[in-house]
C-alpha cells in the first residue's frame, strides 16, 4: 500500500478516536459542571468550559463528520475505525432520530399550552410572531428580550386574546413580559428576591393560572449567555436559585431563553432536580431556536443552529 495511503488511514483513525473522546468528554463535562464553583471557571477551565458548551450546542453536526468518516473507513476496509465512527454517529444522532419516530400520546384535555418567544430585543417581527400564536393558539406567552415600545405593540395585537399581563420592561436585553388568557390567581411577581439577587438583578416573572382546579406556577426567565468567567457563574446560580424556589403550586413550569443547549450543564441541573423538558418529552427532531434563520449571521450562513430556548415542567 501507498505510504500516502497509510498516512490517510492513520489520519482518519486518529479523528475517530478525537470524536468520540471529544463527545464522551463534553458529555461528561456537562455532568462535572452542574454545580462549578467560581474557581473551576477560572482560566484555563473557562476556555474548556466554553469549548464544551460549543461542542453540546452543535451535539447533532458532529454526526456529520462521523458519517462522512464511515464512508472513507469502509471504502479502505478500516472496519475497526468505521465502528468507532458508527458509534459517534449513533451517539449524536440517535436521540434525534429516536424523537421522529417514537409513539407520543395526544395532548390531554385541559392541559396547558405555554408559548415562550425570544423578540431579539425587540427587533423580532411581529406579524410573524402573531401568525405562529395564532397557529399554535396557547393558553400562555411569555417573552424575553422586551422592552417598553415592544409591551404596548404586543398588547395592541394581543390584548383582545390574552387580556391578562405583565411585564418588566427594560432598556437592554432582560425585559419580560407575559400574557394570559387565563385569568391570573394572585397578583404576579417580577423581582423575586431570592432569583434577582442570584441571575444578577435581572426581572424574573411568576405568574399563576388555573387548570382544572388546580393551580400551575409560570416563570418566565432568561438567563445570562455563557460568554466568559463571570456570566457562566450567573448562569449557575440563576439555574440553582430557579431548583432552590419553594413553590406551594400544584405543578410549576418553566419557561424562556435559557442560552443553554439540551446536553448543557444548566439543563442538566434542572433535569436533576426535577424539571423534565417538554420538547424531550414530546418533540419531533432538533427543535432548534437559535439563531432566527431569516436573520443573517455567520452562524446561519453555516447553516448551524440549536436549541436554547426552553419550556420545563415539574409533574
Amino acid at each position: 500500500m501507498p505510504s500516502r495511503f497509510k498516512l490517510l488511514r492513520r489520519l482518519l483513525t486518529l479523528c475517530a478516536i478525537t470524536l468520540l473522546v471529544m463527545q464522551a468528554f463534553t458529555d461528561l463535562w456537562s455532568h462535572l459542571a452542574i454545580d462549578p464553583p467560581a474557581s473551576v471557571l477560572s482560566l484555563p477551565w473557562a476556555a474548556v468550559a466554553f469549548g464544551a458548551m460549543l461542542v453540546s450546542s452543535f451535539w447533532l453536526y458532529t454526526a456529520i463528520p462521523a458519517e462522512l468518516g464511515v464512508v472513507v473507513s469502509i471504502a479502505f476496509r478500516m472496519h475497526r475505525t468505521s465502528v468507532v465512527l458508527i458509534l459517534c454517529a449513533s451517539y449524536a444522532a440517535g436521540p434525534w432520530a429516536w424523537s421522529l419516530v417514537r409513539p407520543v400520546t395526544p395532548v390531554q384535555p385541559g392541559s396547558l399550552s405555554v408559548f415562550s418567544a425570544n423578540v431579539l430585543y425587540s427587533r423580532a417581527d411581529l406579524s410573524r410572531l402573531d401568525a405562529e400564536i395564532t397557529r399554535v393558539d396557547p393558553d400562555v406567552l411569555v417573552f424575553q428580550e422586551v422592552d417598553a415600545l415592544k409591551v404596548r405593540r404586543l398588547r395592541a395585537v394581543l390584548g383582545d386574546r390574552y387580556p391578562y399581563w405583565i411585564a418588566e420592561p427594560s432598556q437592554d436585553a432582560f425585559g419580560q413580559a407575559t400574557f394570559s388568557r387565563l385569568p391570573f390567581v394572585d397578583e404576579p411577581v417580577t423581582m423575586p428576591e431570592a432569583i434577582v439577587e442570584a441571575n444578577g438583578e435581572v426581572a424574573h416573572i411568576i405568574t399563576r393560572v388555573l387548570v382544572d382546579d388546580l393551580v400551575v406556577e409560570i416563570h418566565n426567565t432568561h438567563t445570562f449567555p455563557p460568554l466568559g468567567r463571570r456570566f457562566m457563574v450567573h448562569q449557575h446560580r440563576h439555574a440553582r436559585a430557579l431548583t432552590a424556589h419553594k413553590s406551594d403550586a400544584d405543578a410549576v413550569v418553566l419557561a424562556g431563553d435559557l442560552n443553554s443547549p439540551d446536553r448543557g450543564s444548566i439543563l442538566r441541573l434542572l433535569n436533576r432536580d426535577g424539571f423534565i423538558s417538554v420538547h424531550a418529552a414530546r418533540g419531533r427532531g432538533p427543535g432548534a431556536t437559535w439563531p432566527d434563520p431569516e436573520r443573517r449571521s455567520k452562524i446561519t450562513f453555516l447553516g448551524l443552529r440549536t436549541r436554547i430556548d426552553h419550556v420545563l415542567f415539574t409533574p
